[in-house]
């Protein structure tokens, strides 16, 4: 997880982990918006690689998810709830890039990776 989102958002590949077990739909982007961030919406069927010069990202739902968790940090330690710290919602510049990796004869994989800053 790169350090640009664990500076805006607070998230952590642990707390990351106990967000996907208590979000109805898992942990994905359409929770930040649900519009615009539909992975299986956006069409990459002409180019692998989609920019958002300017996205608002609503936070309000992973602050609500985030008051379920015990959350502690990469050394077990529990810590108070970063995410009730954060905004609301949050303007950035966005990239998603989509890879998919298999042939005819197995299954494809597509991997999404997403970078962003303020």
């Amino acid at each position: 997880m790169s350090q640009s989102v664990n500076k805006l958002l607070k998230l952590t590949p642990k707390i990351l982990d106990q967000l996907h077990a208590v979000l109805a739909e898992n942990f994905n982007l359409s929770l930040f918006n649900k519009i615009e961030l539909n992975l299986q919406k956006i069409d990459f069927s002409r180019q692998s690689c989609i920019l958002f010069k300017q996205i608002e990202l609503n936070l309000q739902e992973l602050k609500t998810a985030s008051c379920s968790l015990e959350i502690v940090d990469e050394n077990d330690e529990h810590i108070a709830n970063p995410f009730l710290l954060l905004p609301d919602s949050l303007t950035v510049t966005l990239k998603i890039i989509k890879e998919t990796y298999g042939n005819a004869n197995s299954t494809f994989v597509s991997l999404y990776y997403v970078v962003f800053t303020k």
